[in-house]
């Protein structure tokens, strides 16, 4: 039979839906990240924009999450199931390239990739509605330039396209790479598209739904702007942040799948003109150069490997087409299917690694005990939440820290029992100065306490302890994994509030 004939929509289903399942199943297993936390606290204040990132990932925690079941599988839930969309969203475009066994390659590259089927398909992160959008534009956009389609067709699906991107953009800010690399690709081409009205229309409809976050921005002295612009500087080129990149974002992508990917492009796509086709082209134009400029970022800043991995999404339905290309037979490459088992065998022993090794895999000596081991981000905060509530209940009336984390982490797993208010300046406490005020007001007088932990140690700065009457020595709570103890959360009481510390939190020239 005619391998175009053949149906694997099924199979890439039951894939889809068995990979679904299991990562439903380690949603609940291990405990929220520092970003995972932190974001939760977006859901109990909703905005039209955020210090950190635009709405989208707000909108989906408030309106998915259960009241009567505060627990990270369901926190986690929308976000696997846009996982599972990325993953189908995969297999279309890989269809429309060339036939439904190449879509089948690409689900099962898609799986094997640890930030799209993990970072952007099960941690509460704004990637996963953005790598979703992500593709589906894609798609959309391959449809309009290589489907023969009505003129309504068209125009409807320009218009469609013009609010996936805006809902992309409002997921993360590289949503905007989506239109710049159309605009590049129709331009560069030539494309008759350039005379449509109904693009700049489309184009005009994504603005218009930015305009709600943007006005946002100017009413909150751009200060979400400003702290992006912040970490960005052209000022001397460091190599060993280039390489920390590179090598990020090899791993997050999969060693080998990074690997078939460069030789796919330089052996079977160059050699074979193939990279030259018109859809090929486009995905290179959505994908390529949002990579090259995290890249070129990397050369004068300290960047992070998913900042472009929506790039690399699209890079996956390429690599599935240049293999269906080189390998015609109906045969899944062995190097793929172990890619999958690769990243997989990996995730399931850091979960048990996270959640059963006895010790720590940082430091041993106080008071920073510890530290350096990255485990300790998703361990040990329902007990420390337990041990709290039964050892001090209501006796302070609220938690200090000086911290975006741990104030995440304290305020989802002792939420909504005690109040967790976060105290510094905007960049170190960053959502809290928007929550702190409708968390709770300090009165004089008040008991509280400030909660570090010692991987991450601080002692209370001086303008806590100059708005107390007495700041008293920590207690320690040990916190245990396997029978060992792998690190201390420092509980300093705080006693008579005097007043000082502004109903936002935010302090400027602190010490």
């Amino acid at each position: 039979m005619n391998p175009l004939q053949l149906n694997f929509k099924r199979p890439a289903i039951w894939l889809i839906v068995l990979t679904t399942l299991l990562k439903l199943i380690l949603a609940g297993w291990v405990e929220l990240n520092n970003d995972e936390a932190y974001y939760w606290t977006y859901a109990t204040k909703l905005q039209w924009n955020y210090f950190d990132h635009p709405p989208i990932i707000a909108v989906l925690l408030k309106y998915t999450r259960l009241p009567f079941f505060h627990h990270e599988f369901f926190l986690r839930l929308p976000f696997v199931l846009f996982g599972a969309g990325s993953c189908w969203m995969v297999f279309k475009i890989g269809s429309l390239l060339k036939d439904e066994f190449t879509g089948l390659i690409g689900t099962i590259i898609c799986i094997a990739s640890f930030y799209v089927s993990i970072l952007a398909g099960m941690l509460v992160l704004p990637d996963a509605p953005m790598v979703f959008f992500w593709l589906l534009a894609a798609y959309l956009l391959l449809e309009i330039i290589s489907s023969p389609l009505s003129s309504f067709a068209l125009n409807f699906k320009l218009l469609l396209v013009g609010v996936v991107i805006a809902l992309c953009i409002l997921s993360k800010v590289q949503g905007v790479f989506l239109w710049g690399g159309f605009g590049a690709y129709l331009v560069f081409r030539k494309h008759p598209l350039l005379k449509n009205p109904f693009l700049y229309i489309s184009i005009l409809v994504s603005l218009l739904l930015l305009i709600p976050s943007s006005l946002w921005s100017v009413q909150n002295s751009l200060s979400n702007i400003n702290y992006h612009q912040s970490r960005i500087h052209f000022n001397q080129i460091g190599l060993n942040n280039f390489i920390t990149e590179l090598f990020g974002e090899i791993l997050y992508n999969n060693p080998i799948i990074w690997g078939l990917l460069v030789y796919s492009f330089f052996f079977t796509g160059i050699k074979n003109q193939l990279l030259k086709r018109p859809d090929i082209s486009l995905l290179l134009w959505l994908s390529l150069p949002l990579i090259a400029t995290v890249l070129v970022l990397s050369l004068f800043n300290s960047t992070l490997p998913h900042w472009n991995g929506p790039g690399y999404s699209l890079l996956i339905p390429i690599v599935a087409f240049l293999i269906r290309e080189k390998t015609p037979e109906i045969k899944i490459p062995g190097i793929v299917k172990f890619a999958a088992g690769f990243i997989w065998t990996l995730l399931i022993c850091a979960i048990l690694l996270v959640n059963y090794f006895p010790g720590s895999l940082g430091k041993t000596e106080m008071p920073k005990y510890g530290k350096d081991d990255v485990t300790l981000d998703m361990a040990g905060w329902r007990d420390f939440a337990n041990t709290y509530k039964s050892k001090f209940g209501t006796q302070y009336v609220c938690i200090l820290t000086d911290y975006w984390f741990p104030a995440g982490h304290l305020n989802f797993y002792l939420a909504p029992d005690i109040p967790v208010i976060a105290v510094g300046n905007l960049p170190e406490v960053h959502h809290f100065a928007w929550i702190n005020a409708d968390t709770y007001t300090l009165k004089k007088g008040d008991n509280a306490c400030f909660i570090s932990v010692s991987n991450f140690y601080s002692q209370p700065k001086d303008f806590i302890l100059k708005s107390f009457d007495s700041v008293s020595q920590p207690i320690l709570v040990p916190q245990f994994r396997s029978g060992k103890i792998v690190r201390y959360f420092y509980i300093y009481p705080l006693t008579g509030y005097r007043g000082g510390i502004p109903a936002n939190g935010v302090l400027e020239n602190i010490n």
